[in-house]
């Protein structure tokens, strides 16, 4: 995405201040990046403007994104999930079954739609979301705070259960926390058969057995609160709560800090159109670093925060 280097240095955000330069999420396509506010709803960058698509969105506080295709889905604090058939010009809330409306976690699988919510376990939709059913058999704590598909198998991490996996498409969940120290897992990213997750006191762990052995990967991790992971080429960058982001350029063995830039470093979300890497942070918008993180540019002309 060519535009996006000269657009986000350029452009000029017109969120308003509701949003408080909050950024829980961030999503791409093919086409398009999308924003999730803590406040303003779902913006879009489509290589001609920033702009608002909030039509039909009725909760505006977005805590999670997921595409697929032409398909966005938005999940809300309180107010369920919307999707949008169109890239977000039109949204419909699709809650049918849903009896958790805290969605803080969305994956799109082929044909299936994972949510994880904060209280209700997690929720599966085999038709883009017209309807809902619950699969927590086996899970034990309901409070999802992310779900991530790695081979085959589908991984939940919660608020103070550690990692949860199901091998059946999450008909049935089992426990896989041999080896990890710390119990909230933010996130998850995977490369080829390692799997990362990052948590909230404890840093970073790795598997390469699904979840039968983690082990840590915290040397250079000098903020341990792990709130978001990415992978760039052979890179991994890990977003903190305080400390900004770090990299790793040898599958997690050493970090280092990678700030230049980063004015904000209470990082919340992350993600990367394989060229490009965008934070969203706490208070201070989206940074973009189109160097691998070596520089950071603020990009949030015009944003009240």
């Amino acid at each position: 995405k060519l535009f996006l280097t000269i657009w986000f240095l350029l452009a000029s955000w017109q969120l308003n201040a509701q949003s408080n330069g909050i950024v829980r999420c961030l999503a791409s396509d093919d086409m398009n990046f999308y924003v999730g506010t803590g406040g303003a709803g779902v913006w879009i960058d489509n290589g001609t403007a920033w702009a608002p698509i909030n039509n039909g969105l009725s909760n505006l506080n977005i805590y999670s994104l997921a595409t697929q295709d032409s398909h966005v889905y938005a999940g809300t604090n309180g107010g369920g999930i919307f999707v949008s058939t169109n890239s977000g010009k039109n949204w419909t809330a699709v809650n049918s079954g849903l009896s958790e409306k805290y969605v803080w976690a969305l994956v799109v699988d082929g044909s299936n739609v994972f949510a994880g919510t904060d209280g209700g376990g997690i929720f599966l939709s085999t038709n883009n979301g017209v309807n809902w059913t619950e699969i927590n058999s086996g899970l034990t704590n309901k409070r999802i705070q992310s779900v991530f598909v790695h081979d085959g198998h589908i991984f939940a991490g919660t608020s103070t259960s550690g990692v949860f996996v199901s091998t059946d498409n999450g008909a049935n969940w089992m426990q896989a926390n041999n080896g990890l120290t710390s119990s909230f897992i933010s996130c998850f990213v995977s490369d080829g058969d390692n799997l990362y997750v990052g948590t909230t006191s404890g840093g970073v762990f790795v598997t390469s057995d699904n979840g039968a052995k983690w082990k840590p990967v915290n040397k250079g991790l000098d903020n341990q609160s792990v709130r978001a992971l990415v992978i760039l080429d052979s890179f991994i960058f890990a977003g903190t709560n305080g400390g900004g982001v770090f990299m790793s350029s040898n599958s997690g063995a050493t970090w280092t800090e990678v700030n230049n830039g980063l004015t904000e470093k209470d990082v919340i979300s992350m993600t990367t159109d394989g060229t490009n890497i965008l934070v969203g942070t706490n208070g201070g918008g989206v940074f973009l670093s189109t160097d691998n993180g070596t520089h950071w540019a603020e990009a949030n002309k015009g944003l009240t925060k």
